[in-house]
């Protein structure tokens, strides 16, 4: 009796212990412009635009405006209240030295003391150029002045800018809402395998015509000895007469400053999975606002910053850029109706391509709609294109008309945003670069909120 005692104590004991060690397998959770020749263009035309709060050594966490925290459970278990075998004290447990805790998780610290941080090997400027505003309203008749390359403009035209400055808050947010971009793709761009390959990446901000200009930023990325820059538009869509000027005057910057810096130049980044995501998901946030059977039917108006129609004696590339972006969202959306416009065409009497959105919203109520989702998918971020020319003279245009016309919100400094532009950066710079965040996008990660 007392061997078979001996043994089923013995037998409870290893279960105890295997009962244990399950459960230190389970605590393994893880947070898981154009070239205004007549500024007949809107002064934040271009089709520029546009903070990752991304966890910085996380690659693969899901892409959205707030925090996803995946968090493992642990369900005790109970003992079997037997007298003779009590359950193992915490100081009894076999304690686990703090080299093998620390590489359990991940950090770079062994025996107290931080491990070495890889050798930076090399610097990389990254310049987000975008069309800059006035700071307020006093500033905007020498921003107007810029615009125009010294060309003086009629009072009424200045005027009639003043105002629509004064209806959208007394200035332009564009340049904060760049730098915070710029913070946003810096941190994406930082990530563990940047470091670990010894790749350090610092971002700057220029404005074309306003301040901190392209031209006086220069000098302080040559100053910061960078091995590299990169320039990059807020703008997704590459033509000649936007993107192509911005990279004139970065050029030019280095020039002047007698700087041989390579330099890697981002023409486009219309088909940027994150990008082409983040456009998705504002839509489908936005349908969701409407009555479940209204949703489908109400239609998308896509728009882009128009230019002048002699673009495509260039053969220009900007309405095919454009194309390929609206097509890819539209097909991932699938929602049934869809349209596509330029907008803020200039004052000019050259031509200017089209359609225009006066005359789809026109087209759209003789079909007997009465709602229309509009999707600036030319532009990235907030300012008067998008504050003025959508969200006040559309939307009036549109009630005339007996419609209700809304808009999605902008991806602005979005994770999304940030990290599209941060993949077309490392593309910029490393040919052989591969995508990152296809397979994240294609396993369905981080549609935003």
């Amino acid at each position: 009796m007392a061997d078979e005692r001996d043994r089923k104590n013995q037998h409870e004991a290893d279960d105890q212990d295997e009962s244990v060690s399950e459960k230190e397998e389970t605590v393994t959770g893880a947070p898981m412009e154009t070239e205004e020749e007549d500024l007949d263009v809107d002064p934040e035309a271009d089709l520029d635009d546009d903070d990752v709060e991304d966890d910085e050594d996380d690659e693969d966490s899901p892409d959205s405006d707030e925090v996803v925290e995946l968090s493992a459970q642990v369900e005790s278990e109970e003992g079997d209240g037997s007298d003779d075998e009590p359950a193992e004290s915490e100081a009894e447990k076999p304690k686990e030295s703090k080299a093998a805790s620390a590489a359990r998780r991940g950090s770079n610290k062994e025996n107290g003391k931080d491990a070495p941080a890889p050798e930076v090997t090399e610097h990389i400027g990254v310049i987000l150029m975008a069309y800059g505003g006035p700071d307020k309203l006093d500033d905007v008749p020498e921003y107007l002045l810029d615009v125009r390359s010294g060309r003086p403009m009629e009072q009424e035209l200045i005027d009639e800018f003043v105002e629509r400055y004064r209806e959208i808050g007394g200035r332009s947010p564009i340049l904060e809402l760049t730098q915070a971009q710029a913070k946003g793709v810096e941190k994406a761009l930082n990530n563990r395998k940047a470091k670990e390959a010894g790749i350090k990446y610092t971002t700057y901000v220029g404005m074309r015509h306003w301040y901190p200009y392209i031209r006086d930023v220069v000098p302080q990325i040559v100053e910061d000895d960078v091995d590299r820059i990169v320039g990059v538009v807020m703008a997704p869509h590459y033509s000649k007469m936007s993107v192509g000027k911005y990279m004139d005057q970065l050029r030019e910057g280095l020039e002047k400053a007698g700087s041989s810096i390579p330099v890697n130049e981002v023409h486009s980044w219309k088909d940027q999975p994150m990008f082409i995501s983040g456009v998705s998901s504002r839509i489908r946030d936005a349908l969701r606002k409407y009555p479940s059977d209204l949703r489908k039917e109400v239609p998308i108006l896509f728009t882009a910053h128009s230019l002048p129609t002699r673009i495509l004696e260039w053969g220009d590339e900007y309405p095919d850029e454009l194309r390929v972006s609206v097509e890819m969202v539209a097909d991932r959306v699938r929602q049934r109706h869809w349209r596509f416009a330029y907008q803020s065409q200039g004052a000019s009497a050259e031509p200017w391509l089209g359609p225009t959105v006066e005359e789809t919203l026109e087209e759209l109520a003789a079909e007997g709609f009465k709602h229309v989702l509009m999707v600036p998918i030319g532009f990235v971020c907030d300012h008067v294109e998008i504050l003025y020319d959508v969200d006040i003279e559309h939307k009036e245009h549109a009630e005339q008309l007996g419609m209700e016309l809304s808009r999605i919100k902008s991806l602005n400094d979005g994770p999304m945003l940030c990290r599209a532009v941060a993949e077309a950066v490392r593309k910029a710079h490393d040919p052989n670069h591969v995508a990152e965040d296809a397979e994240a996008e294609l396993a369905g990660v981080g549609d935003e909120d």
